[in-house]
């Protein structure tokens, strides 16, 4: 009995050197994998003035579809200074065929803590002209790409319904 406890104690300590090391993502400083992926929202909305206007926009626009904002959520403040996020919108050629062009949104902190909230606000601020008119305008969360744009700043892609 003694031999199996002190066995199963090395094997808990040699699990715990080999994998302890190991950064997660809900570890302070390490930038999430998603960003707000369960938040209803649509880029067709008029852009809002502050973060405190979105949050206002956010619960008029979740309770015309019976859903709710986690303002908690939109309040979590990012691991970093600024981040990139892309998206991608449809332009008709001359030719009557269509392109898809990738936009790569610089958002940054404006001189207080970057939050979940500031970030959508600053991207539909950018995105708002392209994304208004598109099939696909529903936001569905930011995914972090596994390849920055720049070295040392995370990068996103943002997945847009329709």
């Amino acid at each position: 009995m003694a031999t199996g406890l002190r066995l199963a104690a090395s094997l808990v300590l040699a699990l715990q050197l080999a994998y302890g090391h190991r950064v997660v993502a809900s570890e302070p400083n390490v930038p999430p994998d998603k960003i707000l992926p369960q938040l209803a929202w649509s880029f067709k909305e008029p852009v809002p003035a502050s973060v405190e206007d979105l949050i206002k926009q956010l619960d008029a626009y979740a309770k015309s579809i019976k859903e709710t904002v986690n303002k908690r959520e939109l309040q979590k403040v990012f691991p970093g200074k600024q981040l990139d996020i892309q998206y991608k919108y449809a332009v008709q050629l001359p030719t009557g065929q269509w392109d898809t062009l990738k936009v790569v949104v610089r958002v940054k902190e404006r001189g207080k803590p970057l939050t979940y909230g500031e970030i959508l606000l600053q991207l539909h601020q950018a995105s708002h002209q392209h994304l208004k008119n598109e099939d696909h305008h529903y936001f569905e969360g930011l995914y972090r790409l596994s390849r920055p744009f720049e070295q040392g700043v995370p990068a996103y892609e943002v997945y847009l319904g329709s």
